[in-house]
């Protein structure tokens, strides 16, 4: 037994022996690819002074949204907003769609004046749903009118924009969205009798076999929803990419033959493909008389400083956003040789401005500004259904690790709910800021210090084109400004200075 207790202490120390040698080889090793020692101190500092203000920008781009926006909201914060629709439909030339219409055209080609066949056919438009804002069971009218004049093909439309409709209701729908949806669609039935009877005189006389574009426009150019004035409670928010309108008959033994005409898509528009053709936009009126927002203006910004808990506020889809600038970034440089080991900007919402009608947003977004204090923009190219179409595009911060010269990288601050707070890591942006300042420094990785706009993501997607093809997201979220007595906005800041 001795024998062997002798054995493993033996064997234990040759390991512990080896071991402590291969530690001591491992940190010199690492060590080598450090800068001496003597010539270098490290600094904390979480105190960057920053300044915020909530800054209006008069009109935003809904061009293509993704996203169709219907119904009227009153937010105590941010106002009544009203928000309406306008969208075309396609003639889908797809196989399984012309047999479609063959077959529903056949059917009311013998006798389209039929009274039976008129009370057979019903036409049903199509919304699917994707979320709300506001209360979900709130009870509100829909109201769809057919939009007088073609939309315009090498223009874009804005949150401002309108654009005439008849008079005449196709259809309307009382809705509570908590209690009404059918495999998450909103079913619109469109019963107006000249319209309905327009339907089938088109579809009966067509000789060819599939409905072309102006046979449908002559009928029906675009659609243009809206929501009962006197009620609100809720805006809804539909997919304009699956929404669409369907024409139905149901024969005495209650065989179905239908066809669905679907939404229209944006595509390049003509042969110098400039601008991708606006098929729909949102229209949303608000008004903030008695918010906290009654003075903002383009020209006239709310500095947090005058604010309750030094608050800013977000709503991008309204043209609302947060201005932080670093004005005394250049001190940094002052100390000279600064490399930025990581700088973290952490943003907290106040926590009673957010409810269960008012959600935060998942994530935030950074844009640029210029020297005009204006977002940053570029001629940029994107490939929309196949086409390569050359616009505007916003600039956006990037993601860390990838070149802040890039486009395809968004930099997201990402809400914890752990930690209550949005956050994410702007180091080399920070680094590209202090090079600018620094007149020493001769090479290209250089920012001005500009400042930038914090949003609310409308979309994942890298590129803001003028004519965009994101969802309108109505998200809004206020912060807490970097003055704030508690849980303020921080830009974090961990530097090393050379000697």
């Amino acid at each position: 037994m001795n024998s062997l207790t002798n054995k493993l202490s033996f064997f234990i120390l040759i390991i512990l022996f080896f071991g402590f040698f291969s530690c001591q080889d491992k940190t010199k090793e690492l060590g080598l690819s450090l800068p001496n020692q003597e010539n270098v101190e490290v600094f904390f500092t979480d105190t960057m002074t920053i300044e915020t203000s909530t800054v209006f920008i008069d009109s935003v781009n809904t061009t293509n949204s993704t996203s169709l926006l219907v119904g009227k909201l009153n937010d105590p914060q941010l106002g009544v907003m009203t928000a309406s629709s306008v969208f075309t439909l396609k003639s889908d030339q797809q196989t399984v769609t012309k047999v479609n219409f063959v077959a529903l055209r056949d059917i009311i080609k013998p006798n389209p004046m039929d009274p039976a066949l008129f009370n057979q056919i019903s036409i049903d438009l199509l919304l699917r749903y994707e979320r709300d804002y506001g209360s979900n069971t709130a009870s509100q009218t829909i109201f769809v009118h057919g939009i007088t004049d073609n939309l315009s093909t090498t223009g874009f439309y804005t949150n401002k924009s309108d654009v005439a409709y008849n008079p005449l209701v196709l259809g309307s729908k009382v809705t509570n969205i908590s209690t009404d949806l059918v495999r998450q669609n909103l079913v619109i039935p469109i019963g107006e009798i000249t319209f309905k009877r327009n339907c089938i005189d088109l579809l009966g006389g067509i000789t060819t076999d599939s409905l072309s574009q102006d046979n449908l426009n002559s009928i029906l150019k675009g659609i243009y929803l809206r929501t009962d004035p006197t009620t609100s409670g809720a805006v809804l928010s539909f997919d304009a990419t699956v929404s669409a309108l369907q024409i139905r008959h149901t024969a005495a033994d209650g065989k179905e033959s239908f066809l669905t005409i679907p939404t229209r898509q944006p595509n390049a528009s003509g042969s110098t493909n400039k601008r991708a053709s606006a098929v729909r936009f949102n229209k949303i009126d608000v008004v903030r008389t008695g918010t906290p927002l009654t003075t903002l203006t383009p020209s006239s910004p709310i500095s947090s400083a005058i604010s309750v808990d030094n608050a800013c506020t977000i709503q991008s889809a309204m043209g609302i956003y947060t201005k932080l600038t670093l004005p005394y970034l250049n001190k940094l440089v002052e100390q000279r040789n600064i490399s930025i080991n990581r700088a973290d900007l952490v943003l907290y919402p106040i926590e009673n401005s957010f409810t269960s009608n008012f959600l935060l947003p998942n994530s935030l977004e950074l844009l640029e500004l210029d020297k005009n204090s204006k977002r940053s923009k570029f001629i940029g190219t994107q490939i929309i259904n196949g086409a390569s179409i050359t616009d505007t595009i916003i600039r956006t911060l990037q993601r860390e690790e990838q070149s802040p010269f890039g486009i395809s990288f968004p930099n997201f601050l990402r809400f914890s709910s752990i930690g209550g707070y949005y956050s994410t890591n702007v180091t080399t942006y920070i680094q590209y800021m202090i090079n600018d300042f620094n007149t020493s420094y001769s090479g290209n990785a250089k920012k001005e210090n500009n400042g930038f706009l914090i949003g609310v993501a409308q979309s994942t997607s890298p590129l803001r084109p003028s004519s965009t093809i994101s969802p309108v997201n109505l998200d809004r979220l206020i912060l807490r400004g970097a003055k704030a007595p508690t849980k303020s906005l921080k830009l974090r800041v961990f530097y090393t200075k050379n000697k």
